[in-house]
């Protein structure tokens, strides 16, 4: 257990994402193939795995590009929009928290590790 981890009361280790222009040097590219959405990365990492995804690798979770800033290839065109609309219907997540979804600053190479 990690002294964060410890020292929060944490159950599970915590990760980080980091944004970068390059490729960092050194760091692993995802190479798990397509997943089903993109907390799936961040599962990986709490495990303890450091690896860099790229904008592609997000495409199968149409809102977690969304969030990562990732625009969808045009054959997703819909994907956001039935999501969003699916999470409304099924009362997940309310019209008025949609403009409320936290956007990343960049769609560069992530990198989710463990600290």
């Amino acid at each position: 257990m990690s002294a964060l981890q410890q020292t929060l009361g944490l159950s599970k280790q915590p990760m980080a994402v980091s944004f970068f222009d390059e490729i960092p040097a050194g760091v692993e590219q995802w190479s798990g193939g397509g997943v089903p959405a993109g907390c799936f990365f961040w599962r990986e990492a709490m495990d303890g795995r450091t690896f860099y995804t790229v904008p592609a690798d997000h495409y199968n979770c149409a809102v977690g590009a969304y969030t990562h800033n990732i625009p969808l290839p045009g054959d997703r065109g819909t994907a956001l929009n039935d999501t969003i609309g699916f999470m409304v219907a099924s009362g997940y997540l309310q019209t008025a928290e949609v403009p409320m979804i936290a956007l990343s600053p960049t769609t560069t190479p992530r990198r989710m590790h463990a600290p």
